[in-house]
Parts: structure tokens; C-alpha cells; sequence
């Protein structure tokens, strides 16, 4: 079973009914990204609205079915934005203009056209308000402690709004006529607060609380005065959701018991209930039909992605409305609800998912969920099997600080308390030894956002135990962390993870970028730039520390997304390189690396003045071939060809780079042993024939070479280039991005006459301006997108650094014969230095 399988999945998500029960509309990815769909209750009749290119991540009806609300989040950035459409795909319209906070979608009036929203602010107090689709009108109606609007009354009178940070929220009534609020409490105990509907009529608030009890129950409160009532606790389950009727009679509740999903129907008249039997282990929650004889839910299993499904209430059969494409391989491994003791004696789960028996030697990654206050669930996670079919057992454990199992256990790595978790991670390594699944050698451990956090500290703080890790946008710096991450998130942070001031000194001990000089085990970074939840800074400190530590680091950056993968084709690649780097680490499935501990670095940098505006690139300045693989069965006299280097270029990138403060960065090793102007899918990656010279070392070598080959050259080059793109960027340091190459005066028998060729792909504003000014200097002959021209299937550098990101760019491309000696490297050094600055003033 392929990667591409697994991941053909689509998935479905945030269904919503409309009022008669005639329509549905969710977010599905199903076009590659998330994206507004509706159909009708059979799934047919099936149409894609036209949202814009942002994913969407959650849709809303209105009770008069005639507008969706829906939030999206611009380039992948918790920076959310809310929108309004009709279900015909007509009106589309903005409902929020915030570009640099968060607007989150509150519930819909009884009011046509009204709906809630709530943006953060900085200093991040927050503003909840009711908008009018129609004619944008707003009334604000509450402010302070970033309020979150939970309900609306049928007559407008009241509203139920949550404020505070996680684990410490609490909620509040609000009297839309006269302005006053009051905190709604379900008694004196501490807890936190931070779910509720109000009945239609706006006389009973209905909350979720654990105060004075260790796990969520359900409470009704009389809003004219009298005590709170309990109406729903398990002794085995928290509540986790509320979907109530449009009447006010029926509640569907939402009970996780050790990760698994189970609904409960409770008739709020009459207190009876019944239970509702889930077709899948894991729900996200839906909603009714107006009537309540249908509801609409989201549900996934560990061998089915996320899928809208639709039950009669009555009879209590379902029918699952969105399908899988018929290319989706679907997996077959199902994970084992485990148990294992911390080192404390406190009792932790797990999912396990074993890889079959044969899978020799044995090995294992323990994948560490976000949050903290996240809980590992049995959903569909293409990683974990892409890794079983590698032979490579997951361990998915909920550590102390998960949710899911009660307050004490999601408080238990509060602040200085969070040597706890890190302590549960070695306890999970140590079950999974015990069990044979795993040893020090073959053991990973990987995590996202806050598990990407624990993934740096459990191997830098045990490094004895893993031989590879994998951070997925997690935190290095909890300092830094508080520095540049939204202050609104920051916020929320604080009674997890401590104050930036107060905890300071905790904070820094915990933090795993003081301790890398302990760290052992390779690892694999991944981010998206537009990540302003856990910023990118995070993860470049971590490769700049690496590499000063001299620890084996590797950054997958996605330019275009942001804490999460919304994109297929992003997606396929994370999970395609993981799994290849996992299984390499682990599993001994590899070849020796190609480079030994004492051969030349893949690129050299010269850093420039950081005022400058250039940015200088050499993409064949070397001639190295690495030791590993001989001369790739060439003669040392083709070694000195263009072949193998481009003749000239590096003295003259060096010459230029001085002259303008340039940073430059230059690849040491032969194109031949792998091209870094060219995307690794094309033929000439690794050229088999170049120009009339065969390459005998080149001949029918393997994927699995090729990826050796770029993993210790072309990655590492790349990245270096990518973290300085970045660092740019952040600082606001404009930039100019010069590729300078050279070519032979004669290629296969065929005279080039021009002495310089300036090349471009779609963007030519700065290299026009460059190109003008050497035709006009008159003494040169000078080509137009000659000897070469730039294209996506043949270049890589302008293309995937500059033309993508909208930087202006130019490819040099200088007659080796003029630049051989230092005289001409002098004289063209100093011609470009005058013509890229005279050009970069235009």
C-alpha cells in the first residue's frame, strides 16, 4: 500500500443542517484544499462554493437557511477571518476586516441575518458583537477576557459568552438591553467553565463545568434565580460537546470515555435518555435539523477519514453521506487501547498500533499529541499506518496534561510540573522496550506543536533513548515562543505552561534549545512559514543551534501554510518524507551516508552586510565528488570540464558578493553528483549523460540514491538557503535574489556568441531592467533568456525561492572563458556590481 493511497483520503468536517433538513453544507478537501460544499441528505445534488482560495475551516446555517457563515484561515494562519455566503453561491461577502488578530464565528440569531462573532485585540482584552449580514451593521456586546459567544436567546434579550485562559474559563450571562453581565457558576468550588447553550426562551442556562468534580458533567441553571441541577455525569466519561434542538427539548451529548466517542440523547423535558450508537469511534459534533428528526454529524475511525454522516433520531439509523474517492487505499491496522504506569506510579493510555510480527529488527515511534491539553483519539492518521506498513509500531500515548481523563490529570504538567511529561515519554520508551516492540536504536519519537515541544525536550533531556525524532511545529524556546507568538495565544498559555516574566527561569530550564549539545539522535524539522501560532522562528533557531552543535538536522518548510497542513499535496510530502526518514533511522533502511565525518560541508555561506538588498547564489560552484562514490567512474581530466562545475562562477559570486555586502551561499560538490538548480523529479537531477559525456556512476541508480544523494547535498543546501529567505523576511530586509552561472563559448558543436545571457521565468521585472543595461554598456553580446531559458521542469532556484515568493530575481549566466582568471572575474565583478545596484534604483 503507497503513501499517495493512504493519502487520496478527502475528508469532511463542520457539517451543518439547514432548517428543513433539504440541505447540507461542510468544509471538505476533496479539490486538494478545504473548501465549502453542500448537497442534499442522500449526498447528491453536490456543489462547491466559491469561497476564494483561503481553506475553510468551519460553516454555520443560518435558522432561516438563508445565508452560511463560515471562517477561513489566510494562508494556513490562526489569523482567522469570517465570511457570509448564500447557499446558491451568490453574496459572498466579508464579515471581518482583521488582517493582523483572529475573528472566530460565534452562533447564529433568531434574527435574520445576525450572527455572533468575536475578534482578539492587542493588548489582547478581545470584542464579541452581533453583525448584520445585510447591511454590516455592528452592536457590541461584551469586551474583556476575550469573550467567545456560546449562545444566543430567540428574542435577542441574552446572550452566554466564555472568557479566560485554558483551563480557567468561566461564563457569562449577558443582558443585551441593559448592558449588565453576570458570571454564571454551578457552584463555589474551582473549575473551569467553558461550554453552554441557553434554552430558546433564555430562562435555563444548560453548562458543561467540572468545578467540585474531577471530570465535565452537564448542569442546568434557572436564570430568574433558584440552585443549579446537575443533568448528566459519568463516573467513566467527560462531557465534551452540547448539540441542543432548535426547540429546546432535545440534547445530543457528546461522552468520551478513554478517547472513544459516545452520544447520548437526553429529552430535556421529560430528564429521559437513550443511547445513540455511533457507526465510528470518534465524533467532532454537528447539528439538528429544525425539527429534530435529523441530526448531522462528523465521525472517523482509524481506518476511515473524517465523513459527514445523518441519523433519524427516532430509529437511530445512520447513513454516511460524503464517500472516498475510488483511488483511497484504505488501511486495515487498528490501534490496542493500552495502559502503562509513569515513573510516579500515575497511571497513562495509549493507542498502540503494532506493526505485523515479521517486521524485523523491531522498531517504534512514540507520536506525542498537541495541546498539551489535546488528547490522542483513534482517528484516521495516515503517518501511523504509512509507518505500520514500514514495519514500524506507534505508540500514541495521552501523557499527564491530555484531556479527557479529568482536571487533576490535565493540570498535572502545569508550569514547573511538566518534568512530569517529559518523565512520561521515557516511561512510554521503556513500555515499549519491555514489549520487544522497540530498543534504543530503533526508537523515534515525533510530535506536533506542543508534542513537537516534548519530542526536543525527550531527546535532548534522554537522549539514551531515541535514535531519531521528528518536530512538527513545535516549541524550542518557550521564551522566544512567548515573544513572537500571537498575544492573544500567549494569553491562553499562561496558566499551562507559565508566565514569560514570573516563570521565567522555569521556563528556560524547560526549554530544550539550552541542551542541544546532548543531542544525539537526527532530526527531522517540519514547519509552514505562515505559522504565527508557533512561529517559524522556533523552528530556525533549531536548525542554527543543530548546526552549531554540529547534530544532524534536516527543515521541511511549506511557504505556503501555516500550524497545520491544509493542502493534499503538502500533506503527501510530509508524511512521504517522515516515513522515509523514520524507517531510514530505525530500521537500518538505508545506504551508508555519502558523506563521511570528514569530507567538505554540502554548501559555504559568506554573510554580507545585512543592510544589503542582495542575496547571491551559486548553485555549481564545486567540483567535489565525494569519496563514497569514487570519481563516479570518470577520469580526472572531465572533472575539470563544465560537466562537473560551472568554470569561474564561485570566484566571481565571491568577488561580487564583497562588492555589494552580499550574502552568498555556494554548493561544494559537482553537479554531477546531484544538480541543485534542478527539481529533484527531473531527468537531470542526476544526469546520466551530460552534454556527449556519459556518466558511468549515474547509470540506473536507484530512487533510494537519489534520495541519499539530495538528503546529504541538495536538502541541506536548500534549507540554509531557505532559513536565510526566511530570516530576511522576519527582519524586513528587503531582497534581491542574483543566481550566477556560467556556460561554455560551444555546446555540442553549436557556438554561443553572446558573452553574458540574463535569464527570467514569468517575473522579469528586475532581470529587464538588468538586461537593458548591458545592451546598453554596448560591448557585449547579450542574451535574452540565452544559451538557457528558465522553466519550472528545468530550474529550481529562481523558481522555488524567488519567482514563488514574489521576490525580484535575476539568473546571470557569464562565458566561462571570460571569468576563467582572476582578471576577468575582477572585470565582470565589478560591471555587474555597477548594473544590479543601478538596476535595484529602478
Amino acid at each position: 500500500m503507497s503513501v499517495g493511497g493512504l493519502l487520496a483520503a478527502t475528508s469532511a468536517w463542520s457539517v451543518s443542517l439547514s432548517p428543513a433538513a433539504d440541505l447540507l453544507v461542510y468544509v471538505s478537501d476533496r479539490d486538494g484544499w478545504p473548501r465549502l460544499v453542500t448537497c442534499d441528505l442522500n449526498g447528491e445534488s453536490e456543489r462547491t462554493l466559491d469561497t476564494g482560495a483561503d481553506p475553510v475551516q468551519e460553516a454555520r446555517f443560518s435558522h432561516d437557511g438563508a445565508w452560511i457563515a463560515f471562517t477561513t484561515a489566510p494562508g494556513g494562519s490562526p489569523r482567522t477571518q469570517c465570511w457570509a455566503v448564500r447557499p446558491d453561491g451568490t453574496g459572498l461577502h466579508a464579515l471581518s476586516h482583521s488582517p493582523s488578530s483572529a475573528t472566530y464565528l460565534g452562533p447564529w440569531t433568531h434574527q435574520p441575518s445576525v450572527v455572533a462573532l468575536a475578534h482578539t485585540t492587542d493588548p489582547p482584552h478581545g470584542v464579541a458583537e452581533l453583525v448584520d449580514v445585510h447591511d454590516g451593521s455592528r452592536r457590541t456586546i461584551a469586551e474583556g477576557g476575550q469573550p467567545i459567544v456560546l449562545d444566543v436567546d430567540q428574542s435577542l434579550q441574552r446572550a452566554l459568552v466564555r472568557r479566560g485562559p485554558r483551563g480557567a474559563r468561566t461564563l457569562w450571562l449577558v443582558d443585551l438591553a441593559a448592558g449588565r453581565e453576570r458570571e454564571l457558576r454551578v457552584g463555589e468550588e474551582p473549575g473551569d467553565s467553558d461550554l453552554g447553550r441557553l434554552s430558546p426562551d433564555g430562562s435555563v442556562a444548560y453548562l458543561r463545568s467540572n468545578a467540585g468534580r474531577e471530570l465535565y458533567a452537564l448542569f442546568a441553571l434557572p436564570l430568574a434565580g433558584g440552585a443549579p441541577r446537575l443533568l448528566a455525569e459519568r463516573a467513566d466519561a467527560e462531557l465534551e460537546q452540547l448539540i441542543l434542538s432548535s426547540d429546546g427539548h432535545l440534547a445530543a451529548l457528546l461522552w468520551n470515555r478513554a478517547g472513544q466517542s459516545e452520544c447520548e440523547l437526553l429529552d430535556l423535558r421529560s430528564g429521559a435518555s437513550r443511547q445513540l450508537l455511533l457507526p465510528e469511534p470518534y465524533a467532532h459534533g454537528g447539528s439538528f435539523s429544525q425539527d429534530a428528526r435529523w441530526l448531522a454529524m462528523t465521525l472517523e475511525g482509524p481506518t476511515h477519514p473524517r465523513a459527514v454522516h445523518v441519523v433519524d433520531t427516532a430509529s437511530g439509523t445512520w447513513r454516511r453521506v460524503t464517500a472516498q474517492p475510488l483511488h483511497w487505499t484504505q488501511p486495515t491496522t487498528t490501534p490496542q487501547l493500552v495502559k502503562l504506569r509513569g515513573e510516579d506510579g500515575l497511571e497513562l493510555t495509549g493507542w498502540l498500533y503494532r506493526a505485523p510480527p515479521e517486521a524485523t529488527p523491531a522498531a517504534a515511534v512514540i507520536h506525542l499529541h498537541g495541546g498539551p491539553e489535546a488528547q490522542e483519539r483513534p482517528g484516521y492518521n495516515p503517518l501511523f499506518q504509512a509507518l505500520v506498513q514500514r514495519g514500524i509500531s506507534v505508540l500514541a500515548p495521552n501523557v499527564r496534561g491530555s484531556s479527557g481523563f479529568g482536571k487533576t490529570f490535565v493540570d498535572a504538567d502545569n508550569r514547573e510540573l511538566r518534568w512530569g511529561a517529559i518523565a512520561d515519554v521515557a516511561a512510554c520508551a521503556r513500555y515499549l522496550f519491555d514489549e520487544g516492540l522497540a530498543s534504543p536504536s530503533t526508537l523515534g519519537c515525533a510530535g506536533r506543536s506542543y508534542g513537537g515541544y516534548l519530542t526536543l525536550a525527550s531527546l535532548v533531556f534522554n537522549p539514551q533513548l531515541f535514535a531519531a525524532g521528528l518536530d512538527v511545529c513545535g516549541m524550542s524556546d518557550l521564551a522566544t515562543f512567548y515573544r513572537d507568538t500571537e498575544p492573544w495565544i500567549a494569553e491562553a498559555a499562561f496558566p499551562k505552561y507559565g508566565h514569560p516574566v514570573h516563570d521565567a527561569e522555569t521556563l528556560r530550564r524547560l526549554s530544550p534549545i539550552h541542551y542541544f549539545e546532548k543531542l544525539r539522535a537526527p532530526v527531522l524539522v517540519v514547519h509552514g512559514e505562515n505559522d504565527s501560532n508557533v512561529p517559524l522562528g522556533e523552528a530556525l533557531q533549531v536548525m542554527t543551534v543543530a548546526e552549531a552543535r554540529g547534530a544532524q538536522a534536516e527543515l521541511l518548510l511549506f511557504r505556503d501554510e501555516g500550524h497545520e497542513l491544509q493542502q493534499r499535496k503538502n500533506r503527501e510530502v510530509f508524511v512521504t518524507r517522515s516515513v522515509d526518514f523514520l524507517e531510514e533511522r530505525l530500521r537500518g533502511k538505508r545506504s551508508p551516508p555519502l558523506l563521511a565525518p570528514d569530507d567538505p560541508p554540502p554548501f559555504r555561506v559568506r554573510e554580507g552586510q545585512a543592510t544589503s538588498p542582495f542575496l547571491l547564489t551559486c548553485d555549481h560552484a564545486g567540483r567535489v565528488i565525494p569519496p563514497s562514490l569514487g570519481t563516479l567512474g570518470l577520469p580526472d581530466a572531465e572533472l575539470t570540464r563544465h560537466i562537473a562545475w560551472d568554470i569561474g562562477a564561485a570566484s566571481l559570486a565571491e568577488r561580487l558578493s564583497v562588492k555589494l555586502g552580499a550574502f552568498l551561499i555556494l554548493q561544494t560538490y559537482s553537479r554531477l553528483v546531484i544538480d541543485c538548480n534542478r527539481p529533484l523529479d527531473a531527468k537531470s537531477s542526476v544526469a546520466e549523460l551530460s552534454e556527449a559525456t556519459v556518466i558511468p556512476g549515474n547509470q540506473g541508480i536507484t530512487a533510494e540514491e537519489v534520495e541519499r544523494r539530495a538528503s546529504a547535498i541538495f536538502r541541506p543546501y536548500h534549507a540554509r538557503l531557505e532559513r536565510e529567505l526566511v530570516r530576511r523576511h522576519r527582519s524586513g530586509t528587503p531582497t534581491i535574489y542574483v543566481a550566477v552561472h556560467s556556460f561554455t563559448p560551444r555546446y555540442l558543436n553549436v557556438d554561443r556568441p553572446m558573452h553574458v545571457g540574463v535569464l527570467y521565468g514569468k517575473d522579469s521585472r528586475f532581470a529587464s531592467q538588468v538586461l537593458a543595461r548591458l545592451q546598453a554598456d554596448g560591448r557585449w553580446v547579450v542574451g535574452d533568456n540565452e544559451p538557457y531559458s528558465v522553466s519550472e521542469a528545468t530550474d529550481y532556484g529562481v523558481i522555488h525561492h524567488a519567482e514563488r515568493r514574489g521576490i525580484p530575481y535575476v539568473e546571470l549566466e557569464i562565458r566561462q572563458d571570460l571569468i576563467a582568471e582572476s582578471a576577468g572575474q575582477n572585470e565582470w565583478a565589478e560591471l555587474l556590481a555597477h548594473i544590479l545596484v543601478d538596476s535595484a534604483r529602478t
